[in-house]
């Protein structure tokens, strides 16, 4: 294969298709948010390095999403422990990862990970950037907005799409037998192909107001709209439509922005937002917060009052 610079996203795409499957199990069979499903798949992908076992992830596609439920929860330990560089309080965790070791046939704990903790901090850093942002974002994308056309059905009731319970959980097996495990992963791939033929014309009439995100920075640490547009496409695709940065004198910070949403993209609010009113996020170590645009109305002029106390002026 051509390195991946130099390859077509489709080929990419292809090339991951296994790790793709996978990752679309997380979001819509387990209910991960994007951010924790794309860390999981980084270190699932560093373990079959690590393990030189090449089928890793390709095995886990026939786990129950019970089992796989309970890896990802040994992986979401183990992430965090890294990350913090410290171990959890309860000292039965400090234990073998006992699910990790059984797929890796190796001695993964989390003693072993702390003591690896920079190169291993440094390997994950490199997938996320380098397979999983490319790899996934698309996805992320297209359950957003079929999670949204559920929210919206659940209002007004039609139609839901065939994968969907009325519990808004994809629909499993049962039972666990080899031959549902490859039906219940050969519907995950329909499902792929039939997100990336759906939602193209999705949002198209809706009104920018109501597809902006406001985002608010902090003063001392100016962000330029570059980096507004770097970050949230890296991490989201190509969903920016407009980005409006506060109107300020020259040498002065903009301390807000909106962010217009491409009408095709508006199921991506939701997974920005990650279903909270107001989400903070690290552009290039500077906080930026995000929730949803609401635009404010003036009020209709009124009669004049001769109220004894003058009321002051509103501003925004």
């Amino acid at each position: 294969m051509a390195s991946p610079s130099s390859c077509s996203q489709n080929e990419f795409n292809q090339f991951h298709n296994i790790d793709r499957i996978l990752f679309t199990r997380l979001l819509v069979s387990l209910g991960r948010e994007p951010n924790e499903a794309m860390q999981v798949m980084a270190y699932l992908i560093w373990l079959e390095k690590m393990s030189k076992d090449f089928r890793l992830v390709s095995k886990l596609l026939s786990a129950s999403d019970s089992l796989l439920r309970d890896l990802v929860n040994e992986v979401v330990l183990a992430l965090s422990c890294i990350e913090g560089d410290q171990f959890p309080h309860d000292s039965n965790l400090i234990k073998d990862l006992r699910l990790t070791q059984s797929i890796t046939q190796r001695s993964v704990t989390i003693r072993y990970l702390l003591q690896n903790r920079e190169p291993i901090v440094h390997a994950i850093t490199k997938i996320i950037n380098d397979v999983c942002i490319r790899a996934f974002t698309d996805i992320v994308q297209k359950v957003g907005s079929e999670k949204a056309m559920i929210k919206r059905s659940q209002i007004n009731p039609g139609v839901q799409p065939a994968y969907y319970d009325s519990t808004r959980h994809a629909v499993q097996p049962q039972h666990n037998t080899i031959a549902q495990y490859e039906s219940q992963n050969d519907e995950v791939s329909k499902m792929l192909k039939r997100l990336e033929l759906s939602t193209t014309g999705a949002g198209r009439n809706v009104p920018p107001d109501e597809r902006t995100i406001f985002l608010t920075f902090s003063k001392g640490y100016p962000i330029s709209e570059a980096e507004v547009r770097d970050y949230f496409s890296r991490r989201y695709g190509d969903m920016i439509e407009e980005v409006c940065m506060q109107e300020v004198e020259m040498m002065e910070q903009p301390l807000y922005a909106r962010l217009v949403v491409r009408g095709n993209a508006i199921g991506l609010i939701d997974a920005v937002l990650e279903g909270k009113g107001k989400v903070k996020f690290s552009i290039n170590g500077k906080h930026v917060w995000a929730r949803k645009y609401i635009r404010k109305t003036k009020s209709p002029p009124t009669s004049p009052s001769y109220s004894s106390s003058p009321s002051l002026p509103t501003h925004i």
